[in-house]
């Protein structure tokens, strides 16, 4: 069988948060649970809106972040926004093995996303990041 596989990038010099935006597809299309991993969790709010909607609508949702930060002030700021997604019913888990580095997402047990966009507004915007949805 042939698995279907599309890149998208995003950068400075894009119109389009390509990434985010598939991100956020993804989010809004599971039906059972979404898993994602990101040693930094500073998304927008339509990002946090989407993922508090799908935990409350019955979505499992679990969120994976180092527990040893490389930038404080960024570890705080995650720290922050997860925590207001726990009265929603979002699982959030700490990394202890190390600092957790990876950007990856799983809907459903079905589709992914891996690549080199951290879930921030720099990575959406500023910086130039690539990611296979898989």
């Amino acid at each position: 069988s042939s698995i279907g596989i599309q890149v998208a990038s995003s950068g400075p010099d894009e119109d389009w948060e390509q990434i985010k935006y598939g991100y956020l597809k993804m989010i809004t299309s599971a039906k059972n649970s979404i898993q994602i991993q990101s040693p930094y969790f500073i998304p927008d709010q339509a990002f946090m809106d989407a993922v508090s909607i799908a935990a409350l609508g019955g979505v499992d949702v679990s969120i994976m972040i180092p527990n040893k930060p490389d930038h404080p002030f960024v570890y705080f700021a995650t720290l922050k926004n997860v925590a207001s997604l726990l009265a929603s019913g979002v699982k959030v888990y700490h990394y202890d093995n190390g600092f957790l580095h990876s950007k990856m997402m799983i809907i459903d047990d079905e589709v992914a996303s891996v690549g080199t966009a951290n879930m921030d507004h720099r990575s959406f915007t500023l910086n130039f990041e690539i990611n296979a949805f898989i």
